[in-house]
């Protein structure tokens, strides 16, 4: 099951436990903003976000995040990338 994660990766998860002592594990993308840090190759955010910019990202970078987002979120199962 997590033999695909990376241990650097922070990955968002829901636990469920239940009565009878059994659980489910659902996992998540990593968060957009960690993405999207990484791909514009910066370690924070802007101190004054909307008023200083304080990275580039790529546009075919930006696609492939979005289809990750949209490959591991079940929340997001109802948009299309195109």
């Amino acid at each position: 099951m997590s033999s695909h994660i990376r241990e650097d990766v922070p990955i968002r998860c829901r636990l469920y436990s239940y009565r009878d002592s059994t659980y489910s594990l659902e996992l998540f993308s990593p968060p957009s903003a960690w993405m999207i840090k990484k791909a514009s190759g910066i370690l924070k955010g802007s101190p004054a976000p909307g008023w200083e910019v304080f990275g580039d990202i790529s546009l075919p970078a930006l696609y492939e995040i979005a289809k990750i987002k949209l490959e591991m979120d079940s929340n997001l199962k109802h948009l299309t990338h195109e």
